[in-house]
């Protein structure tokens, strides 16, 4: 049973891949499910149990988006120069994405559910949103108490 979900609202073309993705997380690795099209490259990780825990995308366009507005429980963006990142965390996703501003031409987009990533998983992910590798954050309110306790996002 996935995870999540994206939208309720029907999506075609590019945006698909990313609602794919919502709803895959969670479901089985086997058979591994095929994520590319539009020009997009995808690795699928699974945890243990053989769920599919995290998914990563590069594309050709920045053309994917989050998860809906009303599910998020924090956030953050950050501006380098023209390259930006964005984070965003619901209750059983964590969702990434960056894009190299100079050229708008790829962007990588990466979405987990922490309670089903392996501890290596967690670190690497924690460590692309400028967070310490350790403990591992296993749900959306660690990683937002995380965020909370780094400075990083003021408290709500």
């Amino acid at each position: 049973m996935p995870v999540a979900s994206a939208s309720s609202t029907p999506v075609t073309g590019a945006l698909a891949i990313q609602v794919r993705g919502f709803e895959l997380l969670g479901a089985a690795c086997s058979p591994r499910p095929n994520l590319e099209m539009h020009g997009a490259t995808a690795t699928v990780d699974c945890s243990a149990d053989g769920r599919i825990s995290r998914i990563e995308w590069r594309v050709p366009i920045d053309m994917v988006g989050g998860p809906e507005e009303s599910a998020v429980i924090a956030q953050k963006k950050v501006q380098q120069g023209i390259a930006h990142t964005s984070l965003r965390i619901t209750n059983e996703v964590v969702w990434m994405q960056a894009a190299d501003g100079a050229r708008r031409q790829r962007t990588t987009t990466w979405m987990g559910a922490p309670s089903l990533m392996t501890d290596t998983q967690l670190a690497e992910a924690q460590k692309r949103a400028g967070l310490a590798e350790t403990p591992p954050l296993r749900t959306g309110a660690a990683w937002k108490e995380a965020l909370i306790q780094s400075g990083t996002i003021p408290p709500r």
